[in-house]
């Protein structure tokens, strides 16, 4: 995507990530349970995140609706399954939380 070639070379994804997501949104108004757009709004999130992270801000709020469109879009019941791990890995996240992976303990 342009917003991808942008964050790969040094440019500002944001307005790419915007127009994406103006265009999605029309899609949802036509079609609300479109995976395809869900999966795509996910990704927007996750170079949204991968540009906060490179400007050294917080990029766990964009992450984490990543990863919830993402989960909407494939249909995968949120953070329950090896689908889920996989969905993650694909999309170049090198770690991960929850009960899934394994139960809190005490430090």
């Amino acid at each position: 995507t342009l917003a991808r070639y942008e964050l790969a070379h040094g440019g500002d994804p944001s307005a790419s990530v915007s127009s994406a997501r103006q265009a999605l949104q029309r899609a949802f108004a036509i079609k609300p349970d479109y995976g395809f757009a869900r999966f795509n709004l996910g990704l927007s999130f996750q170079i949204e995140a991968e540009a906060a992270f490179l400007r050294g801000d917080d990029p766990r709020s964009p992450s984490s609706k990543a990863v919830a469109e993402i989960e909407h879009g494939l249909r995968i019941r949120p953070g329950t399954s090896e689908a889920m791990l996989d969905a993650v890995r694909a999309l170049g996240f090198d770690g991960v939380q929850g009960y899934f992976i394994g139960r809190p303990q005490a430090i």
